[in-house]
């Protein structure tokens, strides 16, 4: 339970990637079934009868299996008290709003990860918000993150489809206004992350 836990909270904060997920978490259960062999007393006779009696493995298991939990324990909490999580399990909270990273529908991208060294937009109309995203990506992606800010919808776009730009940030509750630009914006682009801030 606490490695389905750790590992989602991780995943939920773009902390590792969904196959590195899946890795550590298949590695974290086998070791965890090893170690619940270990620390099984053996069998063994005293005075002609088989008892079962720890041995120094058995104490050693249980010690590691103890730092594993702790281990677990601690990194989901310290993930878990990050916002964007309380925003995932809350959905739209009434101060909050969703951001979307978006990328035209022909790139390759499939995750925030293939976007390293990509050039990043978006429109100057709700700075303060996305700079909290901007911070986010560039800690996910381990590098600084300088977008190009545009002061219109129909610039914005304009920078996307040329290509001066191949990343898009925007406020969900402006795709609207997009799409009256180009009635086929969302047919066009594609999400690759979203945040809720």
């Amino acid at each position: 339970m606490l490695i389905f836990m750790f590992l989602l909270v991780s995943y939920i904060n773009d902390e590792m990637h969904f196959t590195s997920s899946l890795f550590m978490g298949v590695s974290l259960l086998l070791v965890n079934m090893l170690l619940y062999k270990l620390e099984k007393p053996r069998l063994i006779k005293v005075k002609g009868k088989r008892v079962k009696q720890p041995i120094g493995i058995n104490y050693i298991a249980k010690v590691v299996q103890l730092a594993i939990c702790i281990f677990l324990i601690v990194g989901s909490w310290t993930s878990f008290e990050k916002k964007q999580v309380f925003g995932w399990m809350k959905g739209y909270a009434q101060d909050r709003e969703r951001y979307s990273v978006l990328v035209e529908s022909s790139d390759k991208a499939k995750s925030l990860y293939d976007l390293n060294n990509s050039a990043f937009g978006y429109m100057s109309d709700d700075a303060h918000r996305i700079n909290d995203v901007v911070e986010n990506i560039s800690s996910s992606l381990k590098q600084s993150i300088t977008p190009c800010i545009y002061s219109t919808h129909k610039e914005t776009l304009a920078a996307l489809y040329s290509t001066k730009i191949q990343v898009l940030i925007i406020n969900e509750k402006d795709r609207s206004d997009f799409e009256k630009i180009d009635k086929d914006f969302s047919r066009k682009t594609k999400v690759i992350k979203s945040y809720i801030i």
